[in-house]
């Protein structure tokens, strides 16, 4: 029965359908047990399941219709199970339901105190834009000082539903706010646009300048990377994403470590057709590569913009050991400016 759902045309244009998880509480739909037509009254949904000794674990989920009108609320209740006989749940109407998420537009502010529509971390924010796309421009604000023990690194920004050169996507710290964002990710990338487009890390905290507020750290020793800009493929790079005004650095300077690195989904191997990228006025420290752009002969990086950047420190241990800026297959260069260790 679906008790609380807003409107039944959300979700009976296709199956309810029952899964079947043994004695695990973690949901998956490894085990479809059976399905059914919802409807607002009662129906039922009849299968024939093996039960192990002690708790089964079987969950309800339905097929939300694209359209759905945002803010609509998703309930159920289970009023009998028949397992030889019939019988009533202690509990038929469980507290809580769901509600449907339409795609982001606006400013969101991340931050430990936040609460929705706002987030706590940077994964769970970068998370909704994965799920949910952008149906306008959306900027996320850094509010906290440090992002690091509470978030899942890598953290990755997929290719989302809706971007467009209108429908971009922004991280940036909030007003007077100096963020760091630092984790561990041996052999792998802090932060990685995994074929994501339109998408700016800037590391100013305000609207159009130039400060360099935010620093982003990959702190591992082996093979760290700090942000990566993925290609999926020919014809399927990460294209029109910027990355500036930031401090960034690695655990490590020894070879195969990265301030940003641009090709494939494995760190160091050319990827294609990562187009349009900018990256412009971020300093970058402690890498074996500044910046390393590649690409094959099948998807040369077209129009790739690196514009005053720093790179490089007189601090013993933080130089970038091996090449400011590496670049293969790339049709354009811009203005660079290095900042040599000695």
């Amino acid at each position: 029965m679906q008790n609380g759902t807003t409107a039944i045309t959300d979700i009976n244009a296709s199956t309810a359908k029952v899964y079947y998880t043994g004695s695990s509480t973690t949901f998956s739909t490894a085990t479809l047990f059976e399905s059914a037509t919802p409807t607002i009254a009662d129906f039922n949904v009849t299968g024939t399941q093996v039960l192990g000794q002690g708790d089964n674990y079987f969950w309800l989920a339905y097929d939300v219709i694209a359209g759905a009108t945002t803010g609509n609320l998703i309930d159920g209740e289970c009023n009998s199970v028949t397992v030889g006989s019939a019988f009533t749940p202690s509990v038929t109407n469980p507290v809580g339901n769901k509600s449907i998420l339409g795609p982001l537009s606006g400013t969101y502010n991340i931050g430990a105190l936040e609460v929705a529509p706002n987030y706590t971390t940077i994964t769970n924010a970068v998370s909704d834009l994965n799920n949910r796309g952008v149906n306008g421009p959306v900027i996320f604000l850094l509010k906290d000082s440090t992002y690091s023990g509470s978030e899942t690194f890598p953290i990755s920004l997929n290719a989302f539903v809706g971007a467009s050169p209108t429908n971009t996507a922004t991280i940036k710290p909030n007003g007077s706010m100096t963020p760091t964002i630092s984790g561990a990710v041996a052999s792998g990338c802090l932060i990685r646009l995994n074929g994501a487009d339109y998408v700016t890390i800037d590391g100013s905290n305000s609207v159009g300048g130039t400060t360099r507020d935010l620093t982003l750290t990959n702190t591992s020793t082996t093979s760290p990377a700090t942000v990566c800009l993925q290609s999926l493929g020919t014809g399927a790079g990460a294209t029109n994403d910027t990355v500036k005004n930031t401090n960034i650095s690695t655990g490590s300077n020894a070879a195969t470590s990265y301030g940003i690195f641009a090709g494939s989904a494995t760190v160091g191997s050319a990827g294609d057709d990562n187009d349009n990228l900018t990256i412009q006025n971020n300093s970058i420290t402690k890498a074996y590569y500044g910046i390393r752009a590649d690409a094959n002969a099948t998807g040369v990086n077209n129009g790739l913009v690196i514009t005053g950047n720093s790179i490089g420190s007189l601090t013993a241990g933080s130089e970038v050991l091996f090449s400011g800026i590496s670049l293969a297959q790339a049709t354009e260069r811009a203005s660079v400016q290095i900042a040599f260790s000695t």
